[in-house]
């Protein structure tokens, strides 16, 4: 399934970098050289939400996995240039564990409730190519290349559910290799609609399984976890 991924993803790429190469229509004569250079030089900033929508053998609906998380975004457009430089920072939460607790401590006893998150972050470099960029809506693909990362948070309250204790106790991270296919529909000038779906294959992860607390010591069990390969994105962005 890699190699067809990888192939697919080349095919795709070579494509869409031939027909883009059309879609750069020469300005008339007369048209000022200032204008041509803010027609074809931008930045492209955006925030979106992001969902899983299906692992590897089980297809769902967005509205069957409710961990939504954000995925900030930019990239770079420099007049002559077919592919644009990005980079995506992003956070998702993947599931949190709770147990009660007893805690003794020189002969006193403090019960509560100990919880820990799973928390999927990411950082890829995505380089992309738009199709149709002077018309309301424009079609991108991107390539995927970078990390993917889950990270244990706990948290530690008393009986009266008051925060008494939090900290970051492990990080867990493997490679990301991908491609996107999105939809950019202009609102209004310089902002518009962003809706993409992403498709991703991951190395190895883990995720916390079970937890607890013994002598003041958090202790838990972590299992092998397959991540999701396909993940869906909205939300607006700006061009400067």
């Amino acid at each position: 399934m890699f190699k067809k991924t990888i192939s697919l993803l080349t095919l795709l790429v070579v494509g869409f970098s031939l027909i883009a190469q059309t879609d750069s229509i020469p300005a008339p004569q007369g048209t000022p050289k200032l204008e041509k250079e803010k027609n074809n030089n931008w930045i492209l900033i955006g925030l979106g939400v992001v969902s899983e929508v299906h692992y590897e053998n089980d297809i769902d609906g967005i509205l069957e996995f409710p961990n939504v998380g954000f995925d900030l975004y930019v990239s770079r457009k420099k007049e002559g240039d077919i592919i644009e430089p990005g980079l995506s920072l992003g956070w998702q939460p993947i599931g949190t564990t709770q147990e009660e607790y007893t805690l003794i401590s020189n002969g006193d006893t403090t019960s509560g409730m100990l919880r820990a998150s799973n928390q999927m972050i990411h950082v890829y470099y995505t380089p992309r190519v738009t199709l149709l960029k002077n018309m309301p809506a424009s079609i991108y693909i991107e390539g995927i290349v970078g990390m993917k990362g889950t990270l244990l948070t706990y948290q530690r309250f008393d009986q009266e559910d008051k925060l008494i204790e939090q900290d970051v106790h492990g990080f867990y991270g493997t490679w990301n290799l991908g491609y996107s296919l999105g939809l950019r529909w202009k609102i209004i000038n310089k902002v518009g609609l962003d809706i993409r779906y992403a498709r991703v294959s991951s190395g190895d992860l883990e995720r916390i399984d079970s937890l607890n607390s013994q002598g003041g010591h958090l202790n838990y069990t972590t299992t092998a976890w397959d991540a999701p390969v396909g993940y869906l994105r909205a939300g607006l962005n700006f061009i400067f």
